[in-house]
């Protein structure tokens, strides 16, 4: 194992413990899915540092990486979406989808077939990104940050397509740079900026003073 493929799994460990605190700012169920999914990205992490000593190794790392870019990434999305929407996704879809989401990453651990895993988090990624896109305009930086966090889920995911160091460490980047631009739009759409209101001109003020 080369330094570079320690360094980045340390910047995700890292991540993924400033993920856990900062969302104690959150409210409990955001709170929950973040620091859930920051939890899954610390087991990534750890077994990205694991040496691979053998054929064995190799495959457990390779099968927390399939659940792991399939579950936690679509917990936070389904987060985004309950900020981001006029009507966030009820409690159950969200119990119906998170355990298909589950046993979507499982079954592509045990195949290695990364379509199985892809498509629920292709289907919670996409929905994030659109309703992060269309709430731009009320929140501002929150939604752009979520969408950036979309994105990233899904480039993190397609890394698994690949094999080797390089595509070690685009997992481990963009995972740490979705999560925390989860969080971070998150926070800042918890208090989406408000809208000043204009002030009446001076001369209508005094106007209306003269007529009283």
């Amino acid at each position: 194992m080369s330094v570079g493929a320690v360094l980045f799994s340390l910047v995700l460990a890292l991540a993924a413990v400033v993920a856990w605190i900062l969302a104690g700012s959150l409210r409990a169920q955001a709170r929950l899915h973040v620091r859930f999914s920051a939890a899954l990205y610390q087991a990534l992490a750890i077994a990205g540092l694991v040496p691979e000593s053998g054929e064995v190794t190799g495959e457990f790392a390779r099968a927390v990486a399939f659940v792991v870019c399939v579950l936690a990434p679509s917990m936070l999305a389904l987060a985004l979406v309950g900020l981001f929407a006029k009507r966030p996704p009820s409690a159950l879809l969200a119990g119906l989808f998170l355990p298909l989401a589950c046993l979507g990453g499982i079954a592509a651990a045990a195949t290695d077939a990364t379509a199985f895993g892809f498509v629920p988090l292709a289907l919670a990624s996409g929905a994030a990104l659109v309703f992060s896109l269309r709430g731009l305009r009320k929140f501002g930086v929150a939604a752009g940050q979520g969408a950036a966090a979309s994105v990233a889920f899904l480039c993190a995911a397609s890394s698994l397509m690949a094999t080797g160091e390089s595509a070690r460490a685009a997992l481990d980047l963009f995972s740490a740079t979705g999560l925390l631009g989860a969080v971070l739009a998150l926070l800042r759409g918890s208090n989406p900026p408000v809208e000043k209101k204009r002030a009446k001109p001076l001369s209508r003020v005094l106007a209306v003073g003269e007529r009283r």
